[in-house]
């Protein structure tokens, strides 16, 4: 596994198939990103959950209809980014502690069998702090390149 600290001018160049980001609140690449991607991300943050799901899931279970479903919404957003961005998609992250969002991206690594990923780092997170408490979670992932962009704003 390498990781490597990338500067902010090749941040949106090419090199890794998945890029995941912080919140908008916690990140001004995110922002960037959003106004890149038709403002997905503000929409989906801004979104009204709908209360049909327990409707359906009440009429399923009264009927015995075997149907494996999550009901739920999702909690890290994925969007497909080829037609904007250099890469295949990004997912933004729930906003939460750093350690929760490391084993996230673990899954991400293993379900999707990713050889690349490039993080964004929320503010006021290093790269030596995120790197730190990457390898303090001890998580096998396969050979991966990881780049890591730091926010730089205030």
């Amino acid at each position: 596994m390498a990781i490597q600290k990338i500067h902010r001018f090749h941040a949106l160049k090419p090199g890794a198939q998945i890029w995941f980001l912080p919140e908008k609140n916690a990140s001004s690449w995110s922002k960037m990103m959003d106004w890149y991607l038709n403002f997905q991300i503000c929409r989906y943050s801004n979104r009204t959950r709908s209360h049909s799901d327990s409707d359906l899931k009440k009429i399923i279970i009264e009927e015995e209809i075997h149907f494996d479903f999550d009901f739920s919404y999702p909690k890290n957003l994925m969007i497909s980014s080829e037609e904007y961005l250099p890469t295949k998609a990004l997912i933004i992250l729930e906003t939460k502690d750093i350690e929760s969002q490391i084993l996230d991206i673990v899954a991400y690594i293993t379900k999707l069998q990713l050889e690349s990923i490039r993080i964004f780092l929320p503010l006021r997170l290093s790269s030596t702090e995120f790197v730190k408490k990457w390898q303090s979670q001890k998580k096998s992932t396969k050979d991966i390149k990881i780049s890591l962009v730091e926010d730089t704003s205030t």
